[in-house]
């Protein structure tokens, strides 16, 4: 079975607000501008948290407790003029959910990529420092608030 790098992944974010949840048909009907420059894919998907109580029987209980959808950082060049990183921009500066593109570079021979989407806050850009041989960067977090929708590739 070959394996897959995150080469050629993609990310990409919403032209609108996207005020609920929605189901894959709806976040495939929405309009998507990709994000240029960025430089890693981060992690996205659920953490849960493990709640324990330990009783006089002398086993720790265990049980699930709430659960995060996710707070993965992008990093990228900045490129003053890229719609996806104006569009960043722009949802930082509001307190609404955006939907967010994830696009994975497993693309194989007769198969579309894999692709999650999800909806979150969007924070405002970070400057990231660096010294005389830093590319200048920034780091924007997405505050998720949906359980991404993972789709597999499917033949073309």
């Amino acid at each position: 079975m070959p394996f897959n790098s995150h080469k050629n992944g993609e990310i990409y974010i919403s032209d609108a607000p996207v005020p609920s949840d929605l189901d894959q048909a709806g976040y495939e009907a929405l309009t998507w501008i990709k994000i240029e420059g960025v430089g890693t894919m981060p992690d996205i998907g659920v953490t849960e948290n493990v709640v324990t109580f330990d009783g006089l029987e002398g086993a720790t209980c265990k049980a699930k407790g709430n659960f995060n959808a996710g707070d993965p950082e992008i990093t990228y060049k900045r490129h003053e003029t890229d719609p996806g990183q104006i569009k960043l921009l722009e949802a930082g500066a509001t307190g609404e959910n955006w939907g967010v593109r994830f696009v994975l570079g497993d693309a194989a021979t007769g198969l579309t990529r894999t692709n999650a989407y999800t909806r979150g806050v969007v924070t405002r850009p970070r400057i990231i420092g660096g010294g005389g041989d830093d590319i200048d960067l920034r780091g924007t977090t997405l505050g998720l608030s949906q359980t991404p929708i993972e789709v597999h590739p499917q033949v073309i």
